[in-house]
């Protein structure tokens, strides 16, 4: 490789410094088809949209957290980057996050060095701060409600949907070539909804009627979300979450500063047809939902006369739009959450849920969905999933090391 490594720490505030560490992808990946990336502003911010980035003081992550960044070059050159980051709601989790500090946010050449010193320098940070364990890759952390989970080692030759990630095959190897090792996967199901509602035979027919017949006998209704209401509605979802994931790994409570972000989030994005309650005496015991996925409309413009910044603005264009104001209306979602309380899984809820779901996305137009991303040994979910037609398509990995 040409001209000499650098690493140039990034704090929180230092907008110019962030500004290359959200370009490093851009650069390293150009040209690659498959590739979405998230929109400036959802890392940096927009005072003008009133949009809170994952990369300012501000967002609620780092209410519990101390950060920090590096962007590598050579010579002029953008070549990686990384951050680490020690979040004191994990600390107190339990085994799977005792004594861990995390990394995220990597991206480098196919060079083990430019990755080692990357690595390394997250690495060295953490160690200073106590840990003893370093694990990653995700956005900030590897807690399941966190976007931008783990490396991509199976699905290369499609592109993710929102708040996934894409990158080279070779990003495994460079894992693995520092001492880092898998400690979990996560994995998407994806197909067309059409083929997934003529999958069923009679034998699965005859479970969602059942299922339905169940639930009403039960005086369990489903409803949609109540966009008017949407912040105590996040608080309901977050609820659900907070008991029905609690037994997950890597699961950490929602705080209900990332409840009001939520709701900030989805407010112009939200259609009300995607979110749906399974709701008993008026209390929300069970919830599935999606959203358009603007990545599907989002590809890269890699023409002859387009750069980073024409492709940012046509991308944030598109998206700003709203769900039901795209210029051009996705017709892939992505399903991103779905859960029952403990107390009432034994109630054909989750079923009534995912085929209510599934009917009503296609009576509103979508054409495809992937259920992600869903921890691998998940196995009821993924039953249901697969039932249906939806393909195991993707593998996400995380790993870790002890430091």
């Amino acid at each position: 490789m040409v001209g000499q490594l650098k690493l140039e720490p990034v704090e929180l505030g230092n907008r110019k410094g962030l500004l290359e560490f959200v370009k490093v992808p851009w650069v390293l990946h150009k040209g690659e088809l498959n590739l979405r990336l998230p929109l400036e502003m959802e890392l940096l911010g927009s005072r003008l949209l009133g949009v809170t980035g994952l990369l300012e003081k501000s967002h609620p992550y780092h209410a519990n957290a101390e950060v920090m960044h590096w962007v590598a070059t050579r010579g002029s050159n953008l070549v990686g980057r990384i951050s680490a980051s020690l979040n004191q709601a994990t600390l107190e989790k339990g085994k799977e996050f005792k004594d861990a500090g995390f990394f995220g946010f990597f991206e480098s050449e196919e060079n083990s060095e430019t990755s080692g010193s990357l690595l390394n320098a997250a690495q060295t940070w953490l160690q200073a701060r106590g840990c003893k364990r370093m694990m990653g890759p995700g956005g900030y952390s590897n807690m399941t409600h966190e976007p931008y989970q783990g490396i991509m080692v199976k699905g290369f030759d499609t592109s993710p949907s929102v708040e996934l990630v894409w990158n080279p095959a070779y990003y495994e190897r460079l894992m693995l070539g520092f001492g880092l090792e898998r400690v979990m996967n996560y994995v998407t199901h994806e197909g067309r909804l059409d083929t997934a509602a003529k999958k069923g035979d009679e034998r699965l027919i005859r479970l969602v009627q059942h299922s339905k017949e169940k639930i009403m006998k039960a005086g369990i209704r489903l409803r949609y979300v109540d966009k008017t209401q949407l912040e105590s509605e996040c608080q309901h979802i977050a609820e659900i979450y907070n008991e029905a994931w609690k037994t997950n790994w890597g699961f950490i409570p929602m705080s209900s500063s990332e409840v009001e972000h939520m709701a900030q989030s989805l407010k112009d994005i939200v259609v009300p047809e995607l979110i749906q309650f399974a709701e008993k005496d008026g209390q929300p015991i069970g919830v599935i939902g999606g959203i358009p996925d603007p990545y599907s409309l989002n590809a890269p413009n890699w023409g002859r006369f387009q750069n980073i910044m024409n492709a940012e603005w046509v991308r944030r264009i598109r998206t700003l739009m709203g769900a039901n104001k795209f210029l051009i209306k996705p017709t892939h979602l992505r399903v991103m959450f779905m859960g029952v309380r403990q107390t009432d899984r034994k109630t054909h809820i989750a079923a009534s849920l995912f085929y209510n779901f599934l009917e009503t996305s296609l009576a509103e137009g979508y054409l495809t969905a992937d259920a992600s991303l869903l921890l691998e040994h998940n196995k009821d979910v993924r039953a249901i999933s697969e039932a249906w037609g939806l393909e195991h398509k993707k593998t996400y990995s995380i790993y870790a090391k002890q430091i």
